[in-house]
């Protein structure tokens, strides 16, 4: 009972809805500052993050050690003199990490001289046209919708939303898959566990946040869950947050997107883009992204600046 009261204390009163109407406002839309990639910070990095009403923005604190993020905001009618010097007097120069490029070009029109920024490859959100993502039509999905018809063809599957009484499984899974890629001694060790307390928290609290904050769905084979995914919704656009599925089945990764992206666009029209987050540098997932033929990026930047 005292976990749900915290979590109508964190999310209730309107604080999710503000934060996603500055979200909503940043074109193109960077999931890095999706809810709950800013509350994975917070609660796997230790990171701070505050409601400024003087400013209308969300701040994450600047923190001794810690790679300084920055704001989320109406980044076209913030007082920037005010935020820098609020957050930040004395100091002649900050360094920032995953800064959209909504705000780097304001930055750039008022640091034009003392500022040098980096595009972050690793970093980049890829974007696709939700329509066609969606339902693997067009050529350029070919292989795709090929492997999803092998999984039609050779196994009877169920698909169903992600309901409270499927969090049981859908936990067994998560921990079973973990333990085989973390076996696998790629760079996806760096951070897999750190996504592993969100999809915890996230699970843990399911029918709180389904389905007003979140959406999710599973496959199942012999009444077993076999894959899952988690989205978000902001805007026109759906982040998909989590998605795992058992390798050694032919076509799931296909089955579970096309599956949960064709009912999402139906109970939810106004979904025009559908971003599949950044790869982390990790060559096995930059080569997945990529094979589903992005139609764009939503790039983060390395900035410095001085001041």
């Amino acid at each position: 009972m005292q976990q749900t009261e915290n979590l109508q204390q964190i999310f209730d009163k309107n604080f999710i809805a503000d934060y996603k109407k500055l979200h909503e406002k940043m074109m193109p839309l960077s999931a890095n500052f999706s809810f709950f990639c800013s509350w994975r910070r917070t609660k796997t990095d230790g990171q701070k993050i505050v409601y400024d009403t003087s400013l209308n923005m969300f701040v994450f604190l600047p923190q001794e050690g810690l790679p300084q993020f920055p704001p989320l905001a109406d980044y076209n009618v913030v007082n920037w003199d005010e935020y820098f010097n609020k957050y930040f007097y004395g100091r002649k120069q900050i360094s920032f990490v995953t800064v959209p490029e909504a705000l780097l070009k304001v930055w750039r029109n008022k640091f034009s001289t003392s500022l040098h920024a980096e595009e972050n490859r690793d970093l980049a959100e890829y974007l696709y046209d939700a329509v066609p993502f969606s339902s693997l039509s067009g050529r350029k999905y070919d292989k795709k919708r090929n492997h999803f018809n092998f999984l039609t063809k050779h196994f009877e599957y169920s698909y169903l939303p992600l309901t409270p009484d499927l969090v049981p499984q859908v936990k067994q899974f998560q921990k079973n898959w973990l333990e085989k890629q973390m076996d696998m001694e790629t760079i996806k060790g760096h951070f897999l566990p750190k996504e592993d307390v969100l999809i915890d928290y996230m699970l843990s609290n399911w029918s709180f946040f389904c389905p007003k904050y979140l959406q999710g769905s599973v496959i199942l084979i012999n009444d077993e869950v076999v894959a899952y995914t988690i989205g978000e919704i902001v805007g026109s656009s759906i982040i998909i947050h989590i998605e795992k599925a058992n390798s050694k089945i032919h076509g799931l990764y296909q089955g579970i997107s096309k599956d949960f992206l064709t009912q999402m666009l139906l109970e939810h029209p106004e979904i025009k883009i559908v971003n599949r987050e950044e790869d982390m540098g990790d060559a096995g997932l930059r080569h997945a992204k990529m094979s589903y033929h992005p139609d764009g990026f939503s790039k983060n930047y390395n900035v410095q600046i001085k001041l």
